[in-house]
Formats: C-alpha cells, sequence, structure tokens
C-alpha cells in the first residue's frame, strides 16, 4: 500500500501546474530585462555618436571660419576693392564678426552637414556679374558631393578670372585664371 500512495503522490505532483507560472517567470524576465537593457544603451551609444559628430561639425565649422575671413581680410588689405565673402548660412554670422568692416559676407545655401550646397551656384553667378575675379576657396569641403557640383558649376558657367584653392577635381577647361600653386594641384588640372 505504501508503493501505491507513493505513486498516487507523484502523479498528483506532475500534474500540478501551480508554481508553473513562477518557473516560466524565472526563465523568461532575465531575458527580457536583458533585451531592454540592451535597447537603452544602444540608444545610448547612438545618442552618444550623434552628439560627438555634431560636436565636431561645429567645430569644423567654427575653425574654417578664420580662414574664410583672413582670405576676405587680406584681398581688401591688398586693394581689391569691393570684397565679398560667401559662406554658408550656419557659419555667415562667425564668418562676418571676424572680417573687417569693409568687407560685406553673403549667405550660401548648404547642406544638412554644414558645407557649400550646389544650390547656392546660381547666387555666387549672380554675384561674380559685378565682380572682376572670384576666389573659391580655402575651408571649402570637398568631401561633399554637392559642394563639388557647387565648384564644377562655378568653374564651368563663370565669365570672371577664378583663383582657387583646388582641393577638388575640377573639369578640364582651359585654365587661363590663376590657380595656388602646388603639385598635385597643378596636376589635378591636367
Amino acid at each position: 500500500m505504501g508503493l501505491l500512495t507513493e505513486m498516487k503522490f507523484w502523479k498528483h505532483t506532475a500534474r500540478d501546474t501551480s508554481g508553473a507560472e513562477i518557473a516560466e517567470a524565472a526563465i523568461v524576465l532575465p531575458l527580457v530585462f536583458m533585451l531592454m537593457l540592451g535597447i537603452y544603451w544602444f540608444g545610448r551609444a547612438y545618442n552618444i555618436y550623434a552628439t560627438v559628430t555634431h560636436a565636431a561639425r561645429e567645430g569644423a565649422r567654427a575653425a574654417t571660419a578664420p580662414a574664410c575671413a583672413l582670405c576676405g581680410n587680406a584681398a581688401m588689405r591688398s586693394g581689391a576693392g569691393l570684397v565679398t565673402v560667401g559662406t554658408p548660412v550656419s557659419s555667415q554670422p562667425l564668418v562676418a564678426t571676424q572680417v573687417m568692416p569693409e568687407v560685406m559676407t553673403a549667405s550660401l545655401a548648404e547642406t544638412d552637414r554644414g558645407a557649400v550646397s550646389d544650390e547656392a551656384a546660381s547666387h555666387v553667378l549672380k554675384l561674380a556679374e559685378r565682380a572682376n575675379v572670384i576666389a573659391i576657396g580655402p575651408g571649402l569641403s570637398s568631401e561633399e558631393e554637392r559642394t563639388r557640383a557647387f565648384v564644377r558649376t562655378v568653374v564651368q558657367q563663370r565669365q570672371t578670372p577664378l583663383v582657387i584653392e583646388l582641393l577638388f577635381e575640377v573639369p578640364s577647361a582651359p585654365f587661363s585664371q590663376y590657380c595656388s600653386e602646388s603639385k598635385c594641384e597643378r596636376a589635378r588640372l591636367r
């Protein structure tokens, strides 16, 4: 009789599901919490990446402003006459504070990364109608395709002489204009 009672006890225990929910929760909850923590930390890492990228972009924009201002100031001091420095919309106020009072600044359309956009070419060509010479660069990004398209458009459609700091592949055209000196830059003109 003892063996039969013991078998009934184990049979009843095997059919009893009163603790199954707790066992399932003990297995599933740590996995859910790990998944939630992974989502949180992945989002946090992406946020940090975006913040650092934005800070680097803003730092680069601030670093190119002195080069643009220096170019404009040098042109004014050399007796160039009316000088207008074109710069992306977001960096125009910074450049305007660093140029001489006689130097004008023009806001140019920009890409989402803050570089000069190809949309600015028509504005620059319109400004160039009143100019004796166009200077492209310094501080112009060569990494953006839309910036390279801007340079190509201005180079091809201009009617005035051109001074260019070449960090770009310029389409082959007769260059009787002045170019900055560099072996690598002269090689790209050929």
